[in-house]
């Protein structure tokens, strides 16, 4: 027998309850820029710069600002460390990819949830419970 209208409901709407719990389940994204970067630095990852250069960045900068000593000059962890473009480049990235991962398995998960809706609306009953039941026991 085939679902009334307020079955259809009923189910559509059961779905998208399902739906949230489902993409509250998908891990979030919880990267801190500021750890990781010192994490590298810790494990000698990024590295800083020799002494030598450190000295000559320095005297570079306070002879820049005459005029206002100290002001206006400030030397940064990017000034200090070799390699930190290239390893904060690779932080972002990692962190962008793993975004994109995240909103790639929401997505699937919406199809999946789209599916099952015009399997409930248009297809057969039967199937439409079964593929409920699938939904609900898949894990991202």
């Amino acid at each position: 027998m085939a679902m009334t209208v307020p079955q259809k409901r009923y189910f559509i709407k059961r779905i998208d309850e399902i739906l949230a719990i489902k993409v509250l389940e998908v891990p979030s994204v919880q990267m801190k820029k500021d750890e990781s970067m010192l994490k590298m630095f810790k494990d000698n990852k990024i590295v800083l710069k020799s002494p030598t250069a450190m000295r000559e960045m320095v005297i570079k900068k306070m002879s820049k600002s005459q005029n206002y000593p100290y002001y206006g000059s400030s030397i940064t962890l990017n000034d200090l460390m070799k390699n930190w473009d290239e390893k904060e480049k690779q932080y972002d990235e990692s962190f962008d990819q793993a975004h994109t991962d995240r909103n790639a398995e929401i997505a699937m998960l919406e199809d999946k949830a789209t599916h099952v809706k015009d399997v409930a609306m248009f297809g057969s009953e039967e199937i439409a419970h079964t593929m409920l039941k699938e939904f609900m026991e898949y894990t991202p």
